[in-house]
């Protein structure tokens, strides 16, 4: 059973390791929260190991800037996005095979940042593609069906998509967004083969901690999300605490949803704060 907090405070002696998601506890992907900037500085000050654990489709550098456009400036924090694991896995491939693809790359024009350009050759085609990499999202409810007919030609072809971003839901300030991993799960839905890097997959995990030694009993990961952060937590062997004015704020039974979901995290607070 999962333990409700107030505060990082109670159990901040506990763990020295801090996976921290960026949507939905640092900020709302406009604005930091209230208290999220000076909990970061309360856990740098207590000499806390803090990694910036996100699934982002875009390389560290980004959340970097992003995080001191919100006002936290980072030292030797480590950055983990899954957009830098995606491409880290499209160099071991391409040393591999030494082959460029030919990629239909789905919203190629919001995500310029993760240069694919040493990879794949870009199609505007899809019946040319080999690939599907999915990057877009949709900006509202209203735009559910926006890919569908792509969606449909890449599965009549038997084209595998890749998400850097199995996220399927995040909130733009005040509004709902529907991520890549909305439309991956569309892909999947309708029969096609999706290839997911990030959260809830322990190989985001294993790329955090490589090249160095962790305590799993001293780690916990803090996120917003039971389908990625509190399932990949689990699925990696470790705690974790669900922050639940994320993506669950307007939930009138969030303990009933959490139960229907048997993804149960170690510990739940209102907003990452001490």
């Amino acid at each position: 059973m999962q333990r409700y907090i107030k505060g990082l405070g109670e159990i901040a002696e506990k763990y020295h390791t801090y996976l921290i998601d960026m949507s939905g506890v640092v900020h709302n992907g406009l604005n930091a929260y209230p208290k999220a900037i000076n909990t970061l500085n309360t856990l740098k000050e207590m000499q806390k190991d803090i990694i910036f654990f996100t699934n982002a489709p875009r390389p560290q550098n980004i959340v970097r800037k992003k995080l001191a456009d919100l006002g936290y400036i980072c030292g030797d924090e480590k950055i983990i996005t899954s957009g830098d694991l995606f491409l880290q896995e499209l160099k071991r491939n391409f040393r591999k095979y030494n082959h460029k693809s030919t990629a239909y790359i789905l919203g190629y024009e919001y995500n310029r940042d993760l240069d694919l350009s040493e990879f794949y050759n870009r199609t505007q085609d899809i019946e040319q593609a080999e690939v599907l990499v999915i990057l877009t999202f949709l900006e509202n409810s209203d735009e559910l069906d926006k890919h569908d007919e792509i969606l449909k030609k890449a599965i009549g072809n038997n084209i595998v998509a890749l998400c850097p971003n199995p996220d399927t839901v995040v909130y733009h300030g005040n509004e709902l967004r529907y991520p890549a991993g909305f439309i991956a799960n569309k892909y999947e839905s309708l029969g096609g083969v999706v290839r997911y890097y990030g959260k809830p997959y322990t190989e985001m995990y294993q790329y955090a901690v490589k090249d160095s030694k962790y305590d799993k009993s001293r780690m916990l990961a803090i996120g917003d999300n039971l389908n990625t952060d509190i399932l990949g937590a689990k699925n990696f062997g470790i705690d974790s605490l669900l922050i639940s004015k994320g993506i669950y704020k307007n939930f009138t039974n969030l303990d009933l949803f959490i139960k229907g979901h048997k993804i149960i995290p170690s510990y739940i607070c209102d907003y990452f704060q001490m």
